[in-house]
């Protein structure tokens, strides 16, 4: 099994909505990222980036399907995608994947179904969903109602792709939870319980990955 991010593009995001608490006046950079799991029968997306984004000015922008292309992974050869939540950079390149198997936490589908029309092969899950024994959806419900995360077991680790429950590291060092929240509390179980040392966690927004360019990256 390997785990690979992949970085589309950079932008800035509002203070406030990074940290719960924080300063309407200031910004923060922050990446668009998504990530592969390639295993013996199966290539994985956790969540397939977007084409555009209005609001926000996108730097190093790449369309996260030519990223793919760019090391040898056609769209057709991915054989299922882990939503973490609806929201646009998250999901908007659903159609691409229309053949692929889709998993999404039943709320954050029910919330913006009309987008996968298009995908004929759909399972929702509601608290917990087991895809394999190493690899595991979470619903959290902090961001969104449904918003979850992806828990991959490998090389005696345990990893964490955090969807958008925070944006960046430092809400996970300094244990503050993210601004942008549908529910507060479970956003503050989210950086109290994943911070624990025995996982490691990436998110989609963190700058630390690939800085200055966009690319693609081992974990």
């Amino acid at each position: 099994m390997e785990l690979i991010a992949f970085k589309y593009a950079e932008s800035d995001l509002a203070h406030d909505q990074a940290f719960l608490g924080g300063d309407p006046g200031k910004r923060i950079p922050i990446s668009f990222l998504f990530y592969l799991i390639s295993m013996e029968d199966h290539l994985i997306l956790a969540d397939v980036g977007c084409n555009e984004l209005p609001g926000f000015d996108m730097r190093h922008f790449i369309k996260p399907a030519d990223l793919l292309m760019r090391y040898g992974i056609r769209t057709q050869d991915i054989t299922d995608v882990f939503i973490t939540h609806s929201d646009w950079d998250h999901m908007g390149t659903i159609t691409e994947f229309a053949h692929a198997n889709i998993y999404i936490q039943q709320e954050e589908y029910q919330r913006e179904r009309k987008k996968y029309e298009t995908c004929s092969h759909i399972y929702t899950f509601d608290n917990i969903y087991d895809f394999c024994d190493n690899i595991r959806l979470v619903k959290i419900g902090g961001h969104q109602a449904g918003s979850s995360v992806v828990e991959v077991k490998m090389n005696q680790n345990i990893y964490v792709l955090g969807g958008d429950e925070c944006y960046v590291n430092d809400c996970l060092v300094r244990k503050i939870p993210t601004g942008s929240t549908y529910c507060p509390e479970k956003s503050r179980y989210f950086v109290e319980h994943y911070s624990d040392e025995k996982y490691t966690v990436f998110l989609y927004h963190d700058p630390g990955i690939l800085p200055g360019r966009n690319g693609a990256v081992k974990i």
